[in-house]
């Protein structure tokens, strides 16, 4: 008694291996009467199991599968549903697996915050490579870099795998402001910013860190050294006014 089912359902899979998931070369409606075939042998998707994410809300993971389109395991395209999945913003990938009869497991990986980057229209974390994460309320507390202006996003890893080979000067780093779209000021403890050039940043980093005046002038706080001319080094007692 038990081999006829295991039959009918072994020739049914066999059947739908062959069927493209996508539709492509088949209407909508051809589509549906193999959802229902395949539901109604068993292969309805009835359980989903989602895991490995943390920031993604389960109901975005769900939208993102669209299971109101493929409702059996036969016409679910895993391929579609992954760019889909990888789409949402804190996802990195997704490993999609068909587990028969009925069940789907979903399991995704999600991208690290790697910054704070301070936007007009408030705060927002963003990956190593400058794609924005999600919206925050606090950035306190996070202990994550923080930056602000038009391209900091996209610029602050190669920023800050520089500033990673000044311990002098990187730790004390309290936020970058990327000005113009081409350079850097960054804001140290103690009230000291410093204007870096739009290019030549490592050899200005390096007089920063190497010149015995300069690490005074680190050391002591309030003040504004301006390193944006090659050769030339401008320093005042620190005070408001707009970066140039």
């Amino acid at each position: 008694m038990l081999g006829l089912p295991l039959a009918i359902g072994g020739s049914l899979l066999g059947l739908f291996a062959g069927t493209p998931a996508s539709g492509e070369g088949k209407s909508g409606l051809w589509l549906g009467r193999l959802d229902g075939i395949a539901r109604a042998a068993g292969f309805g998707i009835d359980t989903v199991v989602l895991s490995g994410h943390r920031y993604t809300a389960d109901s975005d993971l769900y939208d993102a599968l669209s299971l109101s389109e493929s409702r059996s395991l036969v016409t679910f395209d895993p391929a579609r549903v992954r760019l889909r999945l990888e789409k949402l913003p804190w996802v990195a990938s997704a490993e999609i697996t068909r587990v028969y009869p009925d069940r789907l497991d979903i399991r995704v990986a999600e991208r690290r915050p790697f910054a704070v980057w301070r936007r007009s229209d408030g705060e927002v974390l963003i990956d190593a490579g400058g794609r924005v994460l999600s919206p925050i309320n606090r950035s306190t507390g996070l202990g994550l870099p923080h930056v602000t202006g038009e391209g900091a996003a996209s610029e602050a890893r190669a920023l800050f795998d520089l500033l990673a080979r000044y311990p002098s000067i990187g730790p004390r780093v309290l936020e970058s402001r990327r000005v113009g779209a081409r350079r850097w000021s960054l804001v140290l403890a103690g009230g000291v910013t410093v204007h870096l050039p739009a290019s030549g940043e490592e050899a200005a980093l390096e007089l920063l860190s190497t010149d015995p005046d300069l690490a005074r002038l680190l050391g002591a706080g309030n003040c504004l050294i301006d390193l944006r001319v090659a050769g030339r080094i401008g320093i005042r007692q620190a005070g408001p006014g707009p970066d140039a």
